[in-house]
C-alpha cells in the first residue's frame, strides 16, 4: 500500500525526468552557468597484477590513475602498483577492456551536514557535501595476499587521517 508520500516522491521525479527529457530534445532553455575547473587531468599510466585471475610472471595489467593523485600518494603504493616496466627483462603489459583494478579512494573535507542546492536541468533539490576525492589502483603483489589484507596494508600506510577524511576500498570488477 503507498502513503501518501510515496505519492509526492513520484511525482516529483516524474517533473525531473520530463525536465531532463526536454533538456535533451532541446526544448528546454537552461541558462546553466559552466563551471571554470582545471578541465579535465592528465592520466598516468601504472601496471598491477590482478587478484581474481594469474598473468605470466612478466606480463602486467595497464591501468591509469589521475597523475596528481600519483603525485600526492603514489610513495604508498610501492610494491602494490608500478610506474614503470623493464622491458629489457622482457616486461610486458597488457591492457583489458571491461576491466576495473581495485582502488583505494581517499575522501576529504567532507562537510557535514552538506548545503542543499538545486540541480540546474532538473529542478530536484539534492546535498553536496564538497568533497574532494581520489583514487588510486593497486595490484596483489604476491599470490597469498587477498584483497582485504592488502587494503588493510594500505589503509595503514594512510594513517593518521584526520576527522574530515576516509579511507575506501573500490572492489576488483571484471
Amino acid at each position: 500500500m503507498s502513503t501518501y508520500w510515496d505519492i509526492i516522491n513520484a511525482q516529483r521525479k516524474q517533473y525531473g525526468q520530463r525536465r531532463y527529457l526536454d533538456y535533451l530534445a532541446g526544448k528546454l532553455e537552461v541558462n546553466k552557468p559552466r563551471r571554470r575547473g582545471r578541465g579535465r587531468e592528465p592520466s598516468i599510466k601504472l601496471y598491477i597484477k590482478p587478484f581474481k585471475f594469474s598473468l605470466p610472471d612478466k606480463q602486467w595489467l595497464e591501468v591509469t590513475c589521475h597523475k596528481s593523485a600519483w603525485i600526492e600518494s603514489g610513495s604508498r603504493f610501492s610494491g602494490f602498483t608500478r610506474e614503470s616496466l623493464d622491458e629489457s627483462a622482457g616486461e610486458t603489459s597488457i591492457k583489458l577492456k571491461n576491466y576495473k583494478p581495485p582502488k583505494v579512494l581517499l575522501e576529504r573535507n567532507k562537510n557535514f551536514p552538506g548545503q542543499w542546492r538545486r540541480s540546474a536541468i532538473r529542478n530536484l533539490s539534492y546535498v553536496d557535501y564538497q568533497t574532494t576525492r581520489l583514487s588510486i589502483p593497486f595490484g596483489c603483489p604476491d599470490r597469498r595476499i587477498t584483497l582485504h589484507s592488502a587494503f588493510e596494508q594500505l589503509r595503514e600506510r594512510f594513517k593518521p587521517l584526520s576527522e574530515s577524511e576516509r579511507v575506501y576500498l573500490l572492489r576488483e570488477k571484471y
